[in-house]
């Protein structure tokens, strides 16, 4: 099972059709995300130029699976505020935290209706503490 962590990762993500957000549709972009998992919620924090927290998606664990050396974890993002942030960002949809090379990394779709609805896929990879 993967243990508590606090990482920031470094995402290629994409804009994605709200009817099939498992495709991309636009081009790559990058961007910086503070990443915590703390027992069974599991924290995505876009970050801006001064590291400062710009929103929030929290997803609820779902499933772990895998030996210990290939630990992988299942989350499903809700739209409540599971815990207290100032900034939820509304969304859903399903996130995988694994390792791999020593280094956890992000898979994550889903859609939101900030706006315009949307949908979006995350491909994050650690690159330090947070």
């Amino acid at each position: 099972m993967i243990q508590d962590f606090k990482v920031v990762m470094a995402n290629k993500w994409y804009l994605t059709a709200y009817e099939s957000f498992n495709t991309p549709k636009g081009d790559e972009l990058m961007e910086n995300l503070r990443v915590t998992l703390a027992g069974n919620i599991l924290a995505i924090e876009g970050l801006d130029g001064q590291m400062m927290t710009e929103a929030v998606i929290q997803a609820r664990r779902s499933i772990d699976l895998g030996p210990q050396q290939n630990e992988i974890a299942a989350f499903v993002i809700v739209e409540d505020n599971l815990t207290s942030t100032s900034k939820p960002f509304p969304a859903m949809g399903t996130a995988l935290i694994y390792r791999e090379a020593d280094k956890l990394r992000l898979k994550a779709a889903g859609f939101d209706r900030n706006g315009q609805p949307k949908g979006w896929i995350f491909d994050a990879t650690e690159t330090g503490p947070g």
